[in-house]
């Protein structure tokens, strides 16, 4: 039993950044219906969308961290900063 904590010591951690991941892609799947219903009354939405994509990319970026997969948390922390970015951009100009 000691054997597989040590093989697999971050297993625990796959799962909860799979349920954030879950939770935040149910958040954007409802916000951009929310916005493709009525988007002049939704328009702050489109921050929230931005920035829920953005926390996705950095929950898988620390799990691949951990699995030390450098190629993908680099591509990870790209698009992190691309959507963050965004939504930035996105919340600047609906205020």
């Amino acid at each position: 039993m000691d054997f597989e904590r040590r093989k697999r010591p971050f297993r625990h951690l796959g799962r909860v950044v799979d349920i954030i991941n879950i939770i935040l892609s149910v958040v954007v799947v409802t916000c951009a219906v929310f916005v493709a219903l009525n988007r002049e009354e939704n328009l702050l939405l489109f921050p929230v969308i931005f920035l829920s994509t953005a926390l996705i990319n950095l929950a898988l970026a620390v799990k691949y961290y951990k699995r030390r997969d450098n190629f993908r948390v680099m591509t990870l922390a790209i698009g992190f900063l691309a959507f963050f970015g965004f939504g930035i951009f996105a919340l600047i100009v609906v205020l």
